[in-house]
């Protein structure tokens, strides 16, 4: 047995669940890949007020809002997916350490 099996077995297992922010486009100048890029740098923040915690961020693009629930009836918004845990279902020190990133 290898130690990187070993090292897996001994971490708790979390379940994981899908999240999905969503961003309204206010310039419609501003090239996809800025307001992607600005919202992928807001994850963070907008999954730790929903009391998550971002795994790995999935798909992103800029969609037409009407079709999105939560648009707020922008023409068009980023939309992000995200793998996330909650983080009451993690180890008290890392839910600290998450909500101080977070202050």
């Amino acid at each position: 047995m290898t130690a990187h099996r070993t090292r897996a077995r001994t971490r708790p297992l979390v379940a994981t669940h899908r999240f999905r922010a969503v961003w309204p486009v206010t310039d419609p100048s501003v090239p996809y890949a800025v307001l992607i890029e600005g919202a992928r740098a807001d994850l963070p923040d907008v999954a730790l007020r929903h009391g998550v915690k971002v795994i790995r961020a999935a798909h992103a693009a800029v969609v037409d809002g009407r079709r999105v629930p939560g648009s707020g009836g922008a023409q068009y918004v980023v939309v992000i997916e995200a793998s996330v845990v909650r983080l009451r279902d993690l180890p008290e020190t890392t839910t600290r350490t998450a909500k101080a990133r977070a202050v």
